[in-house]
């Protein structure tokens, strides 16, 4: 019982398998990151209440040699010479058809993010297809429907795992699908 205990203790005091999405570290330390590794954490920035763009910087400037491992990274600036192994690291925003889009440096979009069941469901993967108006409720709730019947007609369901239910799998939180065979 210490033993599982302590481990908890150690666990909830390091940065791994948390989900620290829209958090900022700005404010402390360089040493607090530098020469760590981090695993399996969820770092996703998606709001900045001042307007930015992504990608953000919520790390220290400063921090040095810092390794993370499987993390959701998408939409964080990371500081010069970080390494990564097995995360995901991209800007994702989302564009007037209310879906998110992975977008280069630029910020202009390259592919939506739910790229597979758009295919199967025969919409449009081509940033060009992104209306020039930002969608209505209801042409998003028709845009929904469309792809909710492509998922009921190949019999599987897809499930998003993201937050802290991803963390409590020891997985990187973010856009990923469960696949489940009916």
């Amino acid at each position: 019982m210490k033993t599982s205990l302590l481990f908890l203790l150690l666990l909830l005091a390091s940065y791994d398998y948390q989900d620290f999405t829209d958090r900022n570290f700005l404010d402390l330390p360089p040493e607090e990151f530098s020469g760590k590794i981090i695993s399996g954490s969820c770092f996703y920035q998606q709001y900045t209440p001042d307007g930015k763009e992504p990608p953000f910087e919520i790390f220290p400037p400063t921090v040095k040699d810092v390794t993370f491992v499987r993390c959701n990274l998408d939409n964080v600036k990371l500081p010069e010479g970080t390494k990564i192994i097995e995360c995901t690291n991209k800007i994702i925003k989302v564009q007037k058809d209310l879906d998110d889009w992975i977008c280069n440096e630029e910020g202009n979009p390259i592919e939506p993010l739910n790229k597979e069941l758009r295919i199967k469901a025969g919409i449009s993967i081509s940033p060009d297809s992104i209306p020039n108006e930002k969608f209505t409720e209801e042409q998003r709730r028709i845009f929904e429907q469309q792809l909710e019947s492509e998922e009921s007609q190949d019999g599987d369901v897809l499930i998003y795992i993201g937050g802290a239910a991803a963390v409590s799998l020891g997985i990187a939180a973010g856009y990923y699908y469960l696949r489940i065979k009916k």
